[in-house]
């Protein structure tokens, strides 16, 4: 089995954040921005499950460079900040149980 050396072995690409719900969490790709809220569930396996909050993250670069992207908790169980540690932007992050109430907005 050949070894990974580089960035990409010390940094790993998908985070996982604590939200409010006891039931959901949220999944950041570190490189691309996207936001997918895990659902976990007691007894039936139907109620566990993986959402899509927001896609990536419409960027002028495309540059997918793992750790990239950061999420950060707010005074408001359904918002987070998105940072791109890279530029500066932020991006406000809703998340819902409800998907239609999902989405990401720019912070200019």
């Amino acid at each position: 089995m050949e070894k990974v050396t580089g960035p990409e072995s010390a940094i790993g690409r998908y985070k996982v954040y604590r939200t409010t719900n006891i039931y959901n969490s949220l999944k950041l790709d570190t490189a691309t921005g996207k936001v997918t809220a895990l659902q976990i569930g007691i007894n039936d396996d139907k109620s566990r499950f993986e959402y899509l909050v927001c896609d990536k993250v419409e960027i002028y670069l495309d540059l997918q460079i793992i750790g990239r992207y950061e999420l950060y908790p707010t005074g408001n169980n359904y918002n987070f900040i998105l940072l791109d540690t890279l530029f500066g932007w932020a991006y406000q992050v809703q998340w819902s149980t409800e998907n239609n109430q999902c989405g990401i907005w720019r912070i200019w």
